[in-house]
């Protein structure tokens, strides 16, 4: 687009972040919402969705709630698909800090 000097807009930059997510290229989906602030557009709920999307398909759940709150802190609404997998992920993170703790403690004291 730029070597045709037509100019970027959210619809188009959406549309690349959500052929990055289908293509699980979750680092070029966030390198596009990177690029989409540096030409002074603020990503939308589609762009943000999309990203978080991109992420968790490729189980990059750090990168993906940090989506998640990039868009609060935009004072987007994330919608309820977003809410729930919020949600998922929190249990998720909860559930694997758990297993950890019990396989350090596993591995350092020989106790269970």
């Amino acid at each position: 687009m730029r070597d045709a000097k037509v100019e970027s807009n959210a619809i188009s930059f959406n549309a690349g972040i959500a052929a990055c997510a289908a293509g699980m290229r979750w680092q070029q989906a966030l390198s596009l919402l990177g690029d989409m602030r540096e030409a002074r557009l603020e990503p939308d709920v589609v762009g943000y969705t999309t990203g978080i999307s991109a992420c968790g398909s490729c189980e990059r759940w750090q990168q993906a709630l940090s989506l998640l709150g990039g868009m609060r802190e935009a004072e987007l609404e994330p919608n309820v698909h977003l809410q729930c997998w919020d949600q998922r992920v929190q249990k998720w993170r909860a559930v694997a800090a758990r297993s950890g703790a019990a396989q350090r403690n596993v591995g350092g004291t020989g106790r269970a």
